[in-house]
């Protein structure tokens, strides 16, 4: 809080926190294995000290089993302002279909989101973009596109819900469909479906944290370390991801894995659907920090601050809450959810008939073709294996406490005697980390038979 957290002296002091709070010596603490979460700039200070260090005299200097993993808050507004900027468009050109155009025609007046300034707004524009293609899409497989949208909701069964929902995902989100698109030489409309596809994983991640369901979040977290590798102004999100998706999956063990993918959200208030990242929660815990700093008078003493009331913000926003109740104020919790209105959608609509994005042989205008950032990032990643002797050496983790964990428990596995505890076999391969070990040691057996 007194030094930047973007300095090697921030982060000392964030240790150093740690360290008096939870009351150990800095030899206890340096000697287990501390999973620090934060932005990648914290990520790559942590990296940057240990490689200064080496090699440490003593282990609570090495900074070894200190390993600093990306929040999933950060990895999230970073990797959609990647995505939302490759399909941003040329704005001087004003017959171009890129994003810009989207909103434009939505009636939302958007910067292009260059700077780091508000990542909720720029999700907010991600979704509305999204939900109005789709609704375009369905018009046109239903031959009502250029029909306006009515306030009253169309009475459907649900066979012909799903029929629908089918048909429009084969038409246009389906890879035959993008492979129709490029064949034909439509820009505009191969441009659209990459979009719509790209989207969709930003809106599965975001629903997913709200959801806390971190393995629907890991399953797009593995779409973005492919997408990575070809999306520009990503140097460091391209190596870390990959590296947090290998350690958990196949390098830590399977209970301190699962350790790691619970403490990404949770859910302040205890609501379902009502989680968010670890990362974001701490972000405005640290708000509130240097909010009573800052309207606290002169006489504030900051270390009071920092030891003593930062484990007890979440009491002081309570009091806080409770004192406007008494005073007569309401404090109303809610959520907030993205509307479009009849009069937005039915001005999309005309904009996207005019011109003809629905359309394999679109005569719309685009300033390039978007890259497929999917496809492109896994001939990145096949190059890379291919060019020389190190290959894809850049995922491995910096972490020397991570291995010598994992040698510790290869070592102890070892070193019992298997004869003496018969059936326990399977067990011990269970919890030995392999993400491949058989649930069942008999299918083991049946495996061999079958060969």
């Amino acid at each position: 809080m007194v030094a930047s957290d973007n300095s090697a002296q921030g982060v000392g002091e964030v240790f150093t926190g740690l360290i008096n709070q939870s009351g150990l010596t800095p030899e206890e603490f340096h000697s287990r294995l501390q999973i620090i979460e934060g932005d990648l700039g914290s990520c790559n200070l942590v990296d940057s000290l240990r490689k200064q260090r080496a090699p440490a005299r003593h282990l609570h200097t090495s900074l070894d089993n200190v390993l600093a993993i990306p929040g999933a808050a950060h990895t999230l507004w970073n990797m959609s302002q990647a995505i939302f900027l490759a399909h941003w468009g040329n704005e001087k050109l004003a017959s171009d279909t890129g994003a810009w155009r989207f909103l434009d025609a939505l009636g939302i007046k958007g910067d292009k989101p260059v700077t780091k300034k508000d990542f909720n707004l720029m999700l907010s524009h991600i979704e509305k973009i999204h939900e109005a293609t789709l609704v375009y899409f369905v018009l046109s497989v239903m031959n009502k596109a250029q029909e306006p949208l009515a306030q009253e909701r169309r009475c459907m069964s649900s066979e012909a819900i799903n029929h629908l929902v089918q048909k429009t995902f084969h038409c246009f989100c389906s890879g035959g469909a993008r492979r129709a698109a490029a064949a034909a030489g439509s820009v505009s409309h191969l441009n659209t479906l990459l979009h719509v596809r790209d989207f969709a994983t930003i809106l599965e991640a975001n629903r997913a944290m709200k959801a806390g369901d971190p393995g629907r979040l890991m399953y797009m977290w593995e779409r973005w370390a492919v997408m990575g590798q070809a999306l520009p102004n990503l140097p460091h999100y391209s190596r870390h991801l990959p590296k947090l998706i290998l350690m958990i999956k196949t390098v830590l063990p399977k209970c301190l894995a699962t350790v790691v993918k619970s403490s990404l959200l949770i859910s302040p208030t205890r609501r379902s659907d009502h989680f968010v990242a670890t990362d974001f929660f701490l972000e405005v815990q640290n708000y509130w920090l240097k909010y009573f700093y800052n309207h606290s008078g002169i006489g504030t003493d900051i270390e009071r601050l920092k030891d003593v009331f930062s484990i007890n913000i979440p009491t002081l926003r309570f009091l806080m809450q409770s004192l406007k109740i008494e005073s007569g104020t309401n404090v109303t919790h809610q959520s907030h959810k993205n509307q479009l209105k009849n009069l937005d959608i039915n001005n999309f609509l005309r904009m996207a008939d005019a011109k003809y994005i629905a359309l394999v042989n679109s005569t719309a205008h685009a300033a390039a073709i978007t890259t497929d950032t999917y496809a492109s990032g896994i001939q990145t990643l096949k190059t890379q294996y291919r060019s020389g002797i190190q290959g894809l050496d850049c995922f491995r983790l910096t972490a020397p406490g991570i291995y010598q964990l994992y040698d510790e428990i290869q070592n102890s596995i070892s070193s019992m005697d298997l004869e003496s505890l018969p059936g326990q076999s399977g067990v011990l391969s269970d919890r030995s980390g392999s993400e491949f070990a058989p649930e069942n040691p008999e299918d083991e057996d049946v495996d061999a038979e079958m060969s």
